[in-house]
Formats: structure tokens, C-alpha cells, sequence
């Protein structure tokens, strides 16, 4: 259960990251066209700041001597689909 636990955060906190890049690239792309986009920099808060939590998270799982119940399981898996179909 703790294996899962953690690789369900670690993927979430990657996917969360990656949009935070992602992101950040295309405000740079586009910033001589399209100006400043508030939209994108709260993205990108809100990118740099769940990715690293839920990296935190599977982190804090596998290293840590508790073990996972189900309800950590399915606390996470509840956001992955979200997380995977916006990337």
C-alpha cells in the first residue's frame, strides 16, 4: 500500500510540475503578443506549489516508518484522473 501511495503522489506532484513548465514556457512564448496573462501566473503558483507538495507527500510515504491506509490511496487517486487528462 505504501509503494502505491507514493507513486500516485509522485506522479500527480510530476504532472503538476510539468504544468507549472509548461506553463512558464508559453507565457514567455507568447508575452510580446498577448501581454501578461494573470490566468497563467496563477497557473503557475498553483503548479510550483502542488507539485512539490504531493512530491513532498510520496517522499514523506516512502521514507517515512507509517504505513498507508486505503483512504491515503484513494485521497490521492481521487486527483490523478484530473491532473492526467488537463496534461
Amino acid at each position: 500500500m505504501r509503494i502505491s501511495v507514493a507513486i500516485a503522489n509522485f506522479v500527480l506532484g510530476s504532472v503538476y510540475t510539468s504544468y507549472g513548465i509548461l506553463t512558464l514556457l508559453d507565457l514567455k512564448h507568447g508575452w510580446r503578443t498577448r501581454g501578461f496573462s494573470h490566468f497563467g501566473a496563477a497557473w503557475v503558483a498553483m503548479a510550483f506549489t502542488c507539485g512539490p507538495h504531493h512530491l513532498e507527500h510520496g517522499l514523506h510515504i516512502l521514507l517515512s516508518p507509517r504505513s498507508a491506509g486505503p483512504l491515503d490511496l484513494v485521497t490521492v487517486l481521487v486527483g490523478v484522473p484530473a491532473g492526467v487528462i488537463w496534461f
